[in-house]
């Protein structure tokens, strides 16, 4: 038996072939998942916000003079 005859039930997540097969059916779902794409760009919006807001707290406690630097 041939390696890459190996049927696709058989394969190892953990191996090289089985990865691939890992981001084909995430590219799949995300092709399809239109609520999950949205909930997905919420997401990444409120970290966006979140670093945001942590990076203008930080520089505005260093110019009132809280944090040394």
């Amino acid at each position: 038996m041939r390696v890459d005859a190996v049927e696709r039930d058989e394969r190892n997540q953990y191996s090289p072939a089985g990865e691939v097969d890992r981001w084909g059916h995430l590219a799949a779902g995300a092709a399809s998942d239109h609520p999950g794409r949205r909930r997905a760009l919420r997401m990444l919006l409120a970290l966006l916000v979140v670093v945001v807001a942590g990076t203008v707290l930080v520089f505005l406690l260093a110019a009132v003079g809280v944090l040394p630097g």
